[in-house]
């Protein structure tokens, strides 16, 4: 395989080898968000060369190892769930229960790059709002 992909190349390798997205972030230990980050990427950093060329074809063995990796988060829903305070559970691509991470700093929430889950989404005239919880509080 050649030394240099594109983030789009990457994405198919992942998905040639039978992992999913979600698995293979769980597997990797990053999030969903970032790996579609790196997907759209021309021209990504050569860890996820080297990470996509050397994934190993996915097995139940491994594909379990991912499941067991997964990290609970305060408000993470688990598919079949319901949120607690919001009929609307998805908008413009994100669900409840969905990890992100923060791009910033925001105040005392949260540092640039840590994790925060989904936990109501609601609609703002034109825009959807999306409640974010992090481990030190909650922002929209």
């Amino acid at each position: 395989m050649p030394h240099s992909l594109s983030g789009s190349d990457i994405q198919r390798v992942i998905l040639a080898k039978g992992w999913t997205i979600r698995d293979v972030a769980r597997y990797w230990d990053v999030s969903r968000q970032r790996l579609y980050q790196v997907f759209k990427q021309d021209a990504p950093a050569l860890l996820w060369v080297c990470a996509a060329q050397g994934l190993p074809e996915a097995s139940p063995d491994l594909l379990t190892l991912a499941k067991s990796r997964t990290k609970e988060k305060p408000g993470h829903l688990r598919p079949g769930a319901k949120p607690a305070s919001s009929l609307i559970t998805q908008a413009a691509g994100f669900s409840v229960g969905d990890i992100l991470m923060a791009s910033d700093y925001i105040g005392e929430i949260a540092d640039e790059g840590e994790e925060g889950v989904i936990t109501e989404i609601k609609r703002a005239g034109n825009y959807w709002s999306f409640l974010i919880r992090f481990d030190r509080g909650e922002d929209w």
